[in-house]
């Protein structure tokens, strides 16, 4: 009897041993399948990524390919009737779509031009555009402070942040660079952001693309009803020469709304631009903005600086 006790005990331990031995491979098993099932995932999401950029990279190739057929087709004027100037263009790709716009950035004040302390007429009119568009004008002057020669007279504002910032001072490659101004809030730059630029000072503004409020600010003898005048006027057809902005404006004006303005700094036609691109694959997106060089000799673009965007 004695015998058949530990025999019937052994025969329980063997059966709890495999019941465990059940239970941990199951386990492993289930541990094994969620790797798997995470492995899967983020493979799908790695490929995802790289397969979005790759379609941003070749929306980056159409958009160069959309400004030099521009410039073959009319190469003397850049206006906003041009396909380049479309609001939005959309391809569709596998599984999504590829956006994407392309803005003049020759349409636009070019902060630059701040990091000369004889341009006096500059500072004056980023005065107009800063206050126009509701920002203080304590702005405009921090700004140009920051873009003065060497950097801003009072620098503790920047070494004082979490982050210490040391302004160079001098013109800036790209307008993302204002971030750090003191008083540039993230809304005070995004009302900036559509009438500004970061170009080389000697940079001519598009008579035909500039929005009302940089024409404004930069031509004040104009004023905005003015301003407003040139855009009818555009609508109509494009400049096709400052001497004809000229012509038309005073026909428009009076013979002496433009005395004593000087129309070196404008122009007809347009080399920089800026392209925000966006691919959607099924429920993701990625961004990216590009900068590009059109050259005024063949028309052949190059990307200058690209970023990603949130």
């Amino acid at each position: 009897m004695i015998v058949l006790r530990e025999t019937y005990r052994d025969r329980g331990v063997i059966l709890l041993n495999a019941l465990i031995m059940v239970v941990a491979i199951s386990a492993i098993a289930a541990a094994l399948l969620l790797l798997v099932v995470r492995d899967r995932t983020r493979f799908q999401t790695l490929r995802d990524a790289d397969q979005a950029q790759h379609f941003l990279d070749a929306g980056e190739t159409l958009v160069a390919l959309v400004l030099e057929e521009d410039f073959r087709q009319a190469a003397d004027v850049d206006d906003l009737t041009e396909l380049w100037a479309i609001d939005d263009y959309v391809v569709p790709i596998d599984r999504g779509m590829l956006g994407g716009r392309i803005w003049d950035l020759q349409g636009r004040f070019n902060v630059n031009r701040l990091s000369d302390p004889d341009d006096i007429a500059a500072r004056q009119a980023f005065d107009r555009l800063v206050q126009g568009l509701g920002l203080p004008v304590t702005l405009s002057r921090s700004v140009a402070d920051f873009l003065a020669p060497g950097g801003p007279a009072n620098p503790a504002p920047y070494f004082n942040r979490t982050i210490p910032v040391k302004p160079r001072g001098g013109v800036i490659a790209v307008i993302e660079e204002l971030r750090s101004v003191p008083g540039m809030t993230v809304s005070a730059f995004d009302v900036l952001l559509p009438f500004v630029a970061a170009l080389p000072p000697e940079s001519p503004v598009n008579l035909n693309t500039a929005p009302p409020q940089v024409l404004a600010a930069l031509l004040p003898a104009i004023g905005p009803r003015g301003a407003e005048t040139v855009l009818q006027l555009r609508g109509q057809r494009p400049f096709g020469s400052t001497g004809e902005f000229g012509d038309r404006l005073r026909n428009a004006l009076g013979p002496d709304r433009l005395d004593g303005v000087a129309l070196g700094g404008f122009s007809v036609r347009s080399n920089r631009f800026v392209a925000r691109l966006e691919v959607t694959l099924d429920s993701r997106s990625v961004r990216r903005m590009i900068y590009l060089i059109r050259s005024p000799q063949s028309g052949d673009v190059t990307r200058h600086y690209r970023t990603a965007l949130p």
